[in-house]
């Protein structure tokens, strides 16, 4: 094709847009099927693609403490600054990982005491989510404003924990405490487990 065209004398310019367009054009025939093959894989197998997501998601998040361990190891400094703050990240990133962070924490029999100590946190400190999402979630199940159903709400939750948060308010005259699930936490928990599953299965098959 290229040869026909520098055969007809055909000027650079004219030759280079050639190339360009059929550059582009088989771009986006490629593009087109690696799209089409994700849509296919989606609709064929979406929960696997979920767990696929969800592991780069906890490996992302996991990274820093898993680089950061051997320098931990020979340095407390390094351990106290930054690789504790990095594990107990990491593990609030996930509802099964909080869940071994605060398991983890009450151990000091197999854990060291400075990560019992770090992970005890986890047990009432855990990521909290937004005011919003509360608000959005407590109005969805009451079917009425948070101002009309309660006669206070405090957005700043009082704990957080691995499966949701704890919000003060009150009802009637009398103090309550509203826990609210943090959200996609069903989903994310399956996911969870799903690849703890696998991860053990691997961890067997090893001779």
């Amino acid at each position: 094709w290229l040869g026909t065209l520098a055969q007809a004398n055909e000027p650079r310019s004219v030759v280079l847009r050639s190339v360009v367009a059929m550059a582009s054009s088989r771009l986006l025939r490629r593009c087109a099927v690696i799209s089409l093959l994700l849509a296919l894989l989606l609709a064929c197998a979406p929960q696997t693609v979920l767990l696929l997501n969800r592991a780069l998601v906890l490996s992302l998040a996991l990274s820093p403490a898993v680089l950061l361990s051997p320098a931990a190891a020979a340095s407390s400094t390094i351990q106290q600054c930054l690789f504790l703050p990095a594990l107990r990240h990491a593990l609030g990133r996930s509802a099964a990982l909080t869940k071994w962070g605060q398991w983890a924490a009450t151990r000091p029999d197999l854990v060291p005491p400075s990560v019992c100590e770090a992970l005890s946190v986890l047990h009432a400190h855990a990521p909290a989510h937004a005011a919003a999402i509360s608000r959005a979630e407590v109005e969805a199940a009451t079917g009425a404003s948070i101002e009309d159903y309660f006669d206070a709400w405090e957005d700043e939750p009082l704990a957080s924990g691995s499966i949701g948060q704890v919000h003060l308010a009150r009802l009637n005259g009398s103090a309550v405490a509203v826990k609210v699930r943090h959200p996609r936490v069903g989903a994310e928990l399956e996911a969870d487990f799903r690849l703890l599953e696998l991860l053990a299965r691997a961890v067997d098959s090893v001779p």
